[in-house]
């Protein structure tokens, strides 16, 4: 389950009895943490947290009786130990588990075992950066308790700059917030204010290299850090980012998906982006960069310009 569906769910009355917080996204987790305790009755109650219980006191919490309520809710951080529990009937109460368990190769097959079986009864829900649409839609609640204003575009702006990381999203836009208390947050806000993620700066240079602007091209790439403009960091960046447009042309989405971990809604941006070079303009691109590195390291072009010329050269090739 996405974590956008959960709210859903639980207004519908569709309740587990166990839920595992999966993916990155701590501010994910901790509002799916308080959207699951809000249909706890009485939560000071029948609310109980634990750090690696072991799996007696994750029992006990288990199979414990709610007081005034129809339910209890269990909270744990990590579960490392559930033996004997793979098959324990804990009724109508809730356990959430905010990690899952880590895999330890080579030793303790069996209890590993008992951990899957365990772990197999919850409903997962992926705290991995969410769609647009809520994350936009957060920041749009966000910014009217704040008694300020921003448009679709900054907001999708904001949620570019931060790779759709609501962690990231939350802090920068408290910021942004303060800083135009009572106005308007503005695009130029945004790129003054917040550091953007790497992978985005360099979504925003193969547009700007796509459509040949190279002007806007070389203004994005003065933008990066210090250590981004390092010819072996930047090579880096564009070699991974081009492949991935040249394989979302020339792979089925079970390649994209099992080999380059890209989700469905990922595959379909990329796949629009290299649209826009075609499948012969990347592959040149994608040699033109081997060149380039080959070039850096035999010293045929200096560190000292070859960030520059690697940008000139792939813009030749489109």
């Amino acid at each position: 389950m996405r974590f956008s569906e959960l709210k859903n769910t639980l207004a519908k009355g569709i309740i587990k009895t166990f839920y595992l917080l999966t993916g990155d996204d701590e501010f994910l987790k901790t509002i799916a943490q308080e959207k699951i305790t809000a249909i706890i009755e009485m939560p000071q109650l029948n609310v109980t947290h634990l750090e690696s219980p072991s799996a007696q006191e994750l029992r006990n919490a288990l199979i414990g009786m709610p007081l005034l309520s129809e339910r209890r809710l269990i909270i744990v951080d990590n579960v490392t130990d559930v033996m004997g529990l793979e098959d324990l009937n804990w009724g109508n109460n809730i356990l959430l588990v905010k990690n899952p368990p880590k895999a330890k190769k080579g030793k303790g097959e069996k209890k590993e075992s008992g951990i899957t079986r365990f772990f197999d009864r919850a409903e997962k829900i992926d705290c991995a950066p969410t769609e647009e649409i809520f994350l936009i839609g957060w920041i749009a609640n966000e910014a009217r308790k704040y008694n300020t204003q921003i448009d679709r575009e900054t907001a999708e702006l904001l949620c570019g700059y931060c790779k759709n990381y609501l962690s990231r999203i939350s802090n920068e836009f408290a910021k942004l917030a303060s800083y135009r208390y009572g106005g308007k947050i503005t695009e130029a806000d945004v790129r003054t204010l917040v550091k953007k993620d790497s992978e985005f700066a360099v979504w925003e240079l193969s547009k700007a290299i796509s459509s040949k602007n190279g002007k806007k091209a070389m203004e994005i790439y003065y933008s990066f850090s210090d250590d981004e403009k390092k010819p072996e960091v930047l090579f880096g960046l564009l070699q991974n980012h081009f492949r991935k447009l040249y394989y979302a042309l020339t792979e089925k989405d079970t390649v994209l998906t099992n080999i380059l971990g890209l989700k469905s809604n990922v595959i379909y941006a990329t796949r629009n982006e290299a649209r826009k070079f075609g499948a012969e303009k990347l592959e040149r691109i994608i040699r033109e960069l081997a060149r380039i590195d080959e070039d850096v390291k035999s010293s045929v072009l200096p560190r000292s310009t070859a960030s520059e010329n690697m940008i000139m050269r792939i813009l030749s090739e489109v």
